[in-house]
């Protein structure tokens, strides 16, 4: 864990680690993953609860990205920065070899083309 801080470091693990899923989670799979303890990983939890960045589903007992986490993904996609970096580059290699560019991203088995 980072010295200067470690909650923070432990907020972003889960948050990491829930991203990776492919649905809700139990407690203990995500205290496991990050090796917190249960009690640690349940105020955890709660915290970003309260601020929407996770979703509790009681019926099921499991744990999921709420949609705090979306808007913060959202917001990366609004900014481009994939795209502002790579534009200069994908021209300079189109004058180059007088050839087509593309710059594409695998996003599960499928692959997104951001530019052109």
């Amino acid at each position: 864990m980072s010295g200067n801080v470690p909650a923070s470091t432990r907020t972003l693990r889960v948050l990491t680690f829930l991203a990776t899923q492919p649905g809700p989670v139990p407690m203990e799979r995500i205290a496991s993953a990050v090796g917190l303890p249960r009690s640690s990983t349940y105020h955890l939890l709660r915290a970003m609860m309260d601020e929407s960045f996770v979703v509790h589903l009681p019926e099921e007992k499991r744990y999921g990205l709420g949609v705090a986490a979306f808007e913060i993904g959202s917001a990366y996609l609004r900014h481009d920065p994939l795209e502002r970096l790579a534009r200069p580059l994908l021209g300079q290699l189109v004058a180059e070899l007088g050839q087509t560019a593309h710059l594409g991203v695998l996003h599960g088995r499928e692959l997104v083309y951001l530019l052109k």
